[in-house]
């Protein structure tokens, strides 16, 4: 995958807000915009406050 910005989107359930943490290459993110590396890329779910919801998928769109 080519390098650059990418918005994320995580489709999961159930649709309650759980307070997830995503972490990109080791970074915290918030909001939806991350910036990936050429190639392989790490991307985490954790949460410290409650159970991670089931993640269905992930959809990345490219930035221009």
């Amino acid at each position: 995958m080519p390098g650059g910005d990418y918005e994320l989107t995580i489709f999961y359930t159930p649709a309650e807000n759980r307070g997830i943490d995503i972490y990109v290459n080791g970074d915290k993110i918030t909001g939806n915009r991350i910036t990936l590396h050429p190639g392989f890329n790490k991307v985490e779910i954790s949460s410290n406050t409650s159970w991670v919801p089931d993640i269905d998928k992930f959809e990345l769109k490219k930035i221009c």
